[in-house]
């Protein structure tokens, strides 16, 4: 069908040809005869005949309302959020929906929605006065070996991958 939403005007004549030859192929080609565009689906004519026959209307009965409804997000369970999170701000999502009964799901859904963002806390090694001096420093002497052996960088492991501690008693 070349239009996404059929229009009322449209709905009346599909019902009307229904009733007049209760033949969806009939009521196809009229329709392409009555309009000059592509005829809608077997099944839509169905679904629009049989919303009339139940309903007593070819408007959308369900616009605006349709899906399941809202129970886990709802203004209610959001302003218990709320007031979860003014209480103890610090908490993990996992406790707040532990805490409130909400699915974590639901609980990320509504903390969207009111722009709170969770995060995970990461310990990040502590930068020292010196630091910036033993980067430079670092930098000199890899510049030098570099200069005289032209295979230095290839053997050297390169990684990504650290484990930093505020302590340093522990190294996992």
């Amino acid at each position: 069908m070349a239009e996404a939403k059929l229009s009322c005007e449209k709905r009346k004549f599909i019902v009307k040809c229904c009733w007049k030859c209760e033949n969806v192929a009939e009521v196809q080609r009229r329709f392409r005869m009555e309009f000059q565009t592509d005829p809608p689906t077997r099944l839509t004519i169905t679904r629009i005949r049989d919303n009339f026959e139940t309903s007593g209307t070819v408007q959308d009965v369900h616009k605006g309302c349709c899906g399941r409804p809202w129970s886990s997000t709802s203004p209610t369970r959001e302003a218990e959020l709320l007031k979860s999170l003014h209480r103890s701000p610090r908490k993990s999502v996992r406790q707040i929906a532990r805490e409130t009964g909400i699915p974590k799901s639901s609980v990320h859904r509504m903390l969207k929605r009111i722009h709170w963002k969770s995060f995970f806390p990461a310990l990040v090694h502590a930068l020292n006065e010196d630091d910036p001096d033993q980067r430079v420093e670092f930098y000199e002497w890899y510049l030098v070996k570099s200069a005289e052996d032209a295979q230095f960088p290839n053997k050297i492991v390169w990684s990504d991958e650290a484990t930093f501690k505020l302590n340093g008693l522990v190294n996992r």
